[in-house]
């Protein structure tokens, strides 16, 4: 059932018989009629009288409603057209007129016939201008975001880029799972020939959880360029965090210290995957999680490195939890045994390249749902 229009609209009906166009107006008079007797004064109505409905009839002295049509929509307008006529072969006539018109009137008709189809046409015209209104909003709005977003990647890009990964010694895999993302990878080397990584998660994969990345990166460069200690570097993060973040979020990180001169490992894990070091005898040893993951304890970390022995030849592998937690088309984890496995299988030189291939293999087409970071470091 179609209601009446709540709201006047401006109706356009071009008919040269008076009493057919009077009568119209009368049917219609809750709205705003104006009348026109020829397809010339139709015409140049329609283009400058901004219609919600033209009412027209197909035979006019002086041309059709084709015309009328035309004008209208050269005019820019969609404003439904109803098409009259009193032709004989109405089956022929309808088909015609729906494919020019959006609906088609046969003479003589009901005055309900007129109402229903006025409303009817009329309402999905409000609707369609709404919606027409509601999706231009919802565009410019796209377009302001991805304005803000584009200018924000830039910002998030230039900070990671601070980093220094020697390409003979260093490999960086960083994938976010949505278009920002909260890991980081972050490495440099120390005035005393040390190099340094950050491997850490921001609860999230949006936004705010890459704004969050901002004060961590700002603490690591700043402190990294005067080579404060390690465990500076992290009690400091985790005071900056507890300061700014709400209890939802929290940030798990490993921070690595390679002194290639003494041939020590430094690493201070706070929830992240356990650090794995792929020896050359193809052993593989491991530094848990020995903190919480920064941002939750008010009240200091007490934090601590465990420090290993490496070699020329070892390597180093730390990862965010979306490598460990990534999930299959089956709902099988990747899992940290399948990580170790790769390591103490494949040759040195094979082993970033054979864990980034298997990874990918295990997602198959569904891809990650997590922000997902690996760092290979050689001794």
């Amino acid at each position: 059932m179609v209601t009446a229009v709540k709201t006047r609209q401006r109706i356009l009906v071009v008919d040269d018989e008076e009493i057919v166009a009077r009568g119209i107006g009368r049917i219609l008079r809750n709205h705003d009629v104006t009348m026109a007797s020829s397809a010339r004064e139709g015409a140049e109505l329609a283009r400058s009288l901004d219609p919600a409905l033209v009412i027209t009839d197909f035979y006019l002295p002086d041309g059709t409603g084709r015309d009328v049509i035309k004008a209208l929509r050269d005019a820019g307008s969609s404003a439904p057209v109803l098409l009259m006529s009193g032709a004989v072969d109405l089956e022929k006539w309808a088909e015609w007129a729906v494919s020019l018109a959006d609906d088609f009137l046969p003479k003589p008709f009901l005055s309900e016939q007129l109402r229903v189809k006025a409303d009817r046409l009329i309402q999905n015209y409000e609707r369609a201008l709404i919606a027409s209104r509601a999706a231009a909003e919802l565009a410019a709005l796209h377009e302001s975001n991805d304005r803000e977003s584009a200018a924000a990647r830039v910002l998030l890009d230039r900070m990671l880029a601070r980093s220094v990964f020697p390409p003979e010694l260093v490999r960086v895999e960083s994938i976010a799972a949505g278009q920002f993302g909260g890991d980081v990878v972050f490495g440099g080397p120390l005035a005393n020939g040390s190099y340094r990584w950050l491997v850490g998660d921001v609860t999230g994969h949006t936004l705010a959880s890459a704004l969050v990345t901002i004060p961590i990166s700002q603490v690591y460069y700043a402190y990294t360029r005067l080579s404060v200690a390690l465990v500076d570097v992290v009690e400091t993060i985790n005071s900056e965090l507890n300061a700014m973040l709400p209890v939802t979020m929290f940030f798990t990180a490993t921070a690595c210290e390679l002194d290639r001169s003494r041939g020590t490992l430094s690493v201070i894990n706070a929830g992240c995957p356990d650090v794995l070091v792929r020896r050359t005898n193809g052993t593989v040893d491991a530094v848990g999680s020995t903190l919480p993951p920064l941002g939750i304890l008010k009240h200091g970390l007490n934090a601590a490195a465990v420090v290993l022995k490496v070699e020329r030849g070892d390597r180093v592998y730390a990862f965010t939890d979306g490598l460990v937690e990534l999930s299959g088309p089956d709902g099988e984890l990747f899992g940290m045994d399948r990580v170790r496995q790769i390591l103490a299988s494949s040759p040195p030189e094979d082993v970033y390249r054979t864990l980034s291939l298997a990874w990918r293999d295990h997602a198959g087409e569904i891809g990650i749902s997590d922000d997902l970071s690996i760092i290979e470091v050689i001794v």
